[in-house]
Parts: C-alpha cells; sequence; structure tokens
C-alpha cells in the first residue's frame, strides 16, 4: 500500500520488489514498505564460500588458506565451496628409510625401507638421503686360494692364491684357510756328502758329511750319491812276511814271504 484509504479517495497499492537472483532481502516487507534488496557478495579468486547465501542472507567468503611450501603440500585442492586441505611433508625415518621421491606442492614425499644385509652380505654402496645401501656377497675364496682379509660389514673378503711349490722346493708349512703354503728349496749334497733321505713333497733331502778314511785304512768301498765311503783297516805284514805292494787309497797292502 502506497497510499491509505481517506473519505475521498480509494488506497493505493503497488506490486511488491522481487529480489533478483544475484541479491537477497536485507529488509522484509511490510503492508506499507517495499522490500529491500542488497547484492550479494561475489568471492574472489583467493576466496571460496563458507556459507552460501540465502533469500534473506548473504553469502559469507573466506581467503583460500595457502600451504607451507617447506613443510606442507596440498593433499585436496580448494573448490568455489571448499578450502584448500594442506599435510604435513613426510619424513623418512633417519637409518631405516630412504627418499624414493621428493614432496612437490601437490605430492607427498615417498619413502622406502633401507636394503638390510644379510650376514652373507656386506654393504658394497652406502646409502645417503635418497639412495639405498647395495648388498654385494661375500666372495668365497676358491680351493686353490686363502684368506687374506676377513670381510667386514663394509668390505668383502679378500683372497690370494696359493702358491705352488716348484720341482726344487718342498712344503714346509701346509696352507690354511687364512694362510698360505711355505715352500723353501731342497737342501742340495755337495760334493763332500752324500744323501741319507731323499725329499719328499713335504720333507727336505737329507745330506751327511762323507766318512774321512784314516791313514791306517783304504777305501774299500767308494761313496754314491747315497752311500757313504767304506773305509777298511789296512793288512800289517806278519813276521817272516815282507811288503810285496805298498797300500793305495782305494787298496790294501801285499804282504809276501
Amino acid at each position: 500500500e502506497t497510499a491509505s484509504l481517506t473519505p475521498t479517495s480509494n488506497r493505493v497499492c503497488t506490486p511488491q520488489r522481487i529480489c533478483s537472483v544475484d541479491a537477497y532481502e536485507d529488509v522484509a516487507p511490510t503492508y506499507t514498505s517495499v522490500r529491500s534488496c542488497a547484492q550479494r557478495t561475489a568471492c574472489t579468486a583467493v576466496q571460496y564460500v563458507r556459507v552460501q547465501g540465502t533469500t534473506t542472507s548473504d553469502r559469507q567468503c573466506s581467503v583460500i588458506t595457502t600451504c607451507n611450501t617447506t613443510m606442507q603440500y596440498e593433499s585436496m585442492p580448494p573448490t568455489p565451496t571448499t578450502d584448500r586441505a594442506c599435510s604435513a611433508v613426510s619424513v623418512c625415518t633417519d637409518g631405516a628409510q630412504y627418499e624414493v621421491q621428493p614432496f612437490t606442492p601437490i605430492a607427498d614425499r615417498i619413502c622406502a625401507g633401507l636394503t638390510r644385509c644379510t650376514a652373507n652380505d656386506f654393504t658394497s654402496t652406502s646409502a645417503t638421503a635418497t639412495t639405498d645401501r647395495t648388498c654385494t656377497p661375500v666372495r668365497t675364496c676358491s680351493v686353490a686360494e686363502y684368506e687374506t682379509a676377513s670381510p667386514t660389514p663394509t668390505s668383502d673378503r679378500h683372497c690370494s692364491s696359493i702358491d705352488v711349490c716348484s720341482s726344487q722346493e718342498y712344503e714346509l708349512m701346509s696352507a690354511t684357510l687364512t694362510s698360505n703354503r711355505v715352500c723353501l728349496p731342497r737342501t742340495r749334497c755337495t760334493q763332500w756328502q752324500f744323501m741319507v733321505s731323499p725329499p719328499s713333497p713335504t720333507s727336505d733331502r737329507v745330506c751327511q758329511n762323507l766318512t774321512i778314511c784314516p791313514s791306517n785304512t783304504f777305501e774299500s768301498t767308494q761313496a754314491s750319491s747315497t752311500t757313504d765311503r767304506r773305509c777298511t783297516p789296512l793288512s800289517t805284514c806278519a813276521r817272516g812276511y815282507f811288503e810285496a805292494q805298498p797300500a793305495t787309497t782305494f787298496t790294501d797292502r801285499v804282504c809276501a814271504e
């Protein structure tokens, strides 16, 4: 009603205002007043609609959350009606994990467990913050080798070839798992010696000095490389006999009547 009824005039009625879709009713109409409409708030590009407006209330906007790029990543992007969700970046456990994939503004860091070397392995490449450790099987020495350095958690076993005694040597000490074979040159008998015991793969040749026949003997058996000379006492001519032939180094004296 825009004009009241009087004794001389009729009341005047006017159609009530209708708020547009971009407006809401901020003052309700009465029988004698028009409805008041206000423009709805428009959220900006950095805002989202926190509360939707109604026919009688305005919409409410809030600033979209900004993730801390050093500690967070965007786990859910914002929409016109929802806020951005930020989550804490995963931290790989020191000594147990390494980083497979670094985090990005929209993805978390991916961690994986470090490989555990077994008792039969050693760590050939140490782990870093972004790489796994490499385990390598410990070397096994062959039957022709011995261990020169024991393996450790971070180093391999070292093996060396076992020495082979030559034909002019004998084995003084056998090889073990951790020591080399010891070879020594075989003794060579001199011209003044003979061989008492021949050599074997594990024993030396034994030499002995040749007997020197004294002056009252002669060499009845000559020495060889493996036997000693034999000395025999010289004959003494009996009474009534004379020395028909004198003794030599290798013969007895000859007596005759």
